[in-house]
């Protein structure tokens, strides 16, 4: 049994085994919202992490709120200059915002 995370009693939750298929920002997140509660995470991905070089995941100003909420350190990444963001239909969706900086995105 999975406790509520706060107390460390359990207050009636039952520890559930979750897959999420997914590597993403919203992936992670889920995971560690889940890991948090007391649940048994595995996160499958397309690619493997470990062949991975450079990778990165993008997160918009939003995303770093959530981030700094969990308390990860996000000074221990590099923020990347996004000079141009499409969508699949060639639209454009965003021009010289810093990626892991919300005080530099314009809303």
């Amino acid at each position: 049994m999975a406790t509520n995370g706060t107390n460390g009693t359990n207050d009636g939750y039952q520890q559930l085994d979750v897959v999420i298929v997914g590597g993403g920002i919203d992936g992670h997140a889920v995971a560690t919202s889940l890991r948090r509660q007391g649940h048994i995470v595995t996160i499958h991905k397309r690619a493997d992490f470990a062949g991975e070089v450079g990778a990165s995941i993008p997160c918009a100003a939003n995303g770093i709120r959530w981030l700094e909420m969990w308390k990860v350190d996000i000074e221990l990444g590099d923020p990347v200059l996004l000079k141009k963001l499409y969508h699949e239909t060639n639209f454009l969706l965003d021009r010289g915002n810093i990626t892991g900086d919300p005080s530099k995105v314009e809303m």
